[in-house]
């Protein structure tokens, strides 16, 4: 596999990666990659061009958010097992 000559953009030093770096994005060294993985620092991973680290931010928050009303909609979801009836106006009008 061919590597390719890089410097990270979280420490600064030199590092060689599987691809080509095409200079939008941040390189990460091995180390650094390990080290945002499992911290769950998903801002090194998100960088845009045109797009704040405070925009990054607010975008991650709001996701959390999303994540968090999606997850008590299931719950809310399976508790109701019963499925609903219909009324007697629904059957009045078949």
């Amino acid at each position: 596999m061919q590597k390719y000559d890089a410097v990270c953009a979280k420490c600064g030093k030199k590092c060689q990666v599987p691809f080509k770096p095409s200079g939008t994005k941040p390189v990460l060294c091995s180390d650094c990659f390990r080290q945002s993985a499992g911290s769950g620092d998903r801002s090194i991973r998100m960088t845009s061009p045109g797009i704040s680290p405070g925009q990054i931010n607010e975008i991650n928050a709001k996701l959390d958010m999303i994540i968090k009303l999606l997850k008590n909609l299931e719950i809310d979801e399976s508790e109701d097992d019963e499925p609903t009836k219909s009324s007697d106006a629904d059957s009045a009008i078949e």
